[in-house]
């Protein structure tokens, strides 16, 4: 619900509804009405810089792009002011792709980037192939593109991949380290049977940055076995281990619930897996899945809209009432948290509906309390606090600052977080690290664990980043 006072803010609302409309995966009367209302207004290129961050970060502006050219558009002559692409990635976020560019800057200039970056993206693929890796499986965009072909206005900033274990995670690295994709960080969580942890490893490729991301041990709270389930899909002319449709429905409630937010690409995620695969998806599988997972709220929802640019529904009946049963919170109240969050943001200044998104994020973190995996609030404050520490005192190094006296006492209070050179000596550096503050003062078996990791870096890493390669981990014993 939005408060409306003005002129102004109603053709705001307007230009948000043709946002939201134009985003939409499937042609619909719809798409062709918003699509023929935007071209028909005063200065179609003046709409598009109103529109271009909303439909960025809803990853679906080649889809808005796709359905104005089919209405008749001419993508040379339709510009975004440079001074909107300019500012495309905030300053908490990676540029993706070089931005510093002169005018004009056209909608065809717009697809020439997203199409040579998703092709981009494809490539490291070709590196894990070669190295006869199978105990990974492609998620999220990779995904998408190797089971949905036809999905080619599909929107990503980057690779994911899941390993099944640190061991294989490794091996992705490495195999992507031979192939000129270097490792730029590492964050571990836990160790052990129940692996969790990110590698971050990309490279300049021309004006784009080429980012894979490992996720070891599953997709954010989607803890189950993805890599055990993969399906080998052909993708660039080769089969590739790629998760089934069922995960990655389970997985686009995992992302919701991390980014405690809704993005409109995530119900076109699930309209195209459901266009596609609905008829022969194993609803048992999904349900078992959402329900160990603690993800039914969220997936009723991401499921329920779909269906809605679907225009029909496809989930079974009994699967619906299950999973819109005892979830926590009455699933109308995270439908109006789905639509908020989906607003631009100067409608969601005017949003009533504050409460209510504070309602739902408090009900993710209840259930993240409550998965096995999960944090509990005393684990998550200790980690936290520890953090900080670590945190000042890298800070403090890269500043050239030499050890003063408090440095060695908070060090050993830093029980859970710290970084791989204080676990493992031969990562360490002369200067500049914060081993030198002495060796890292958690539990022997968790430094048993971390150096065994750090072991699968002498062969790729040639020096160390404090600051980059670390870990926070949920307990004392690294599991």
């Amino acid at each position: 619900m939005y408060l409306i006072h003005s002129r102004w803010e109603v053709v705001v609302l307007e230009l948000a509804v043709l946002a939201r409309d134009l985003s939409s995966v499937i042609p619909s009367a719809a798409t062709q009405r918003a699509a023929q209302r935007f071209l028909e207004m005063p200065d179609p290129s003046a709409v598009l810089g109103r529109v271009y961050g909303f439909l960025v970060w809803q990853r679906t502006l080649r889809t808005a792009l796709a359905h104005l050219e089919a209405a008749g558009a001419d993508l040379k002559a339709l510009e975004v002011p440079v001074q909107a692409f300019r500012k495309t990635f905030p300053s908490n976020y990676p540029t993706v792709w070089k931005v510093d560019r002169e005018p004009p800057v056209t909608a065809s200039d717009l697809v020439d980037i997203y199409t040579v970056h998703r092709r981009l993206l494809a490539a490291p693929v070709d590196a894990l192939v070669d190295a006869g890796l199978d105990r990974f499986g492609l998620v999220s965009g990779r995904a998408y593109e190797s089971r949905y072909p036809l999905y080619v206005h599909r929107v990503e900033f980057d690779t994911d991949i899941v390993a099944a274990d640190m061991a294989a995670g490794l091996d992705v690295m490495e195999a992507l380290a031979g192939a000129g994709y270097p490792l730029d960080s590492i964050h571990i969580r836990r160790l052990g049977a129940r692996p969790d942890a990110t590698f971050e490893i990309g490279r300049w490729q021309g004006d784009h940055l080429v980012s894979i991301g490992v996720l070891v041990g599953g997709y954010h709270a989607h803890r189950g076995p993805i890599c055990d389930r993969t399906e080998p899909i052909v993708f660039r002319d080769r089969p590739v281990p790629t998760a089934r449709p069922e995960d990655l429905l389970v997985m686009l409630a995992a992302r919701a619930e991390r980014k405690a937010r809704f993005a409109l690409v995530n119900f076109n995620d699930a309209a195209v897996i459901l266009d596609t695969d609905g008829a022969r998806l194993d609803w048992d599988m999904v349900a078992v899945t959402a329900e160990a997972s603690r993800l039914k709220a969220t997936l009723a929802v991401v499921l329920g809209r779909a269906q809605r640019v679907l225009g029909r529904s496809v989930v079974p009946a009994e699967v619906w009432s299950w999973l819109t049963r005892g979830t926590g919170l009455p699933r109308a109240v995270t439908e109006r948290v789905a639509s908020t969050g989906v607003a631009p943001g100067v409608l969601r200044t005017w949003s009533v509906d504050n409460f209510t998104v504070r309602a739902w994020r408090a009900m993710v973190l209840f259930r993240q309390r409550g998965r096995p995996e999960g944090q509990s609030l005393s684990s998550n404050a200790l980690i936290r606090a520890q953090r900080r520490i670590l945190d000042r005192q890298v800070k403090a190094i890269r500043s050239g600052r030499p050890p003063s006296w408090r440095d060695r006492p908070l060090t050993t209070l830093r029980t859970r977080s710290g970084a791989m050179c204080e676990v493992a000596p031969h990562l360490a550096s002369t200067e500049r690290c914060i081993s030198i503050h002495g060796g890292w003062h958690g539990s022997q078996r968790a430094s048993t664990r971390l150096r065994e990791v750090a072991d699968g870096l002498a062969r790729v890493s040639e020096d160390h980043r404090c600051g980059r390669l670390r870990f926070d981990l949920w307990s004392r014993d690294g599991s």
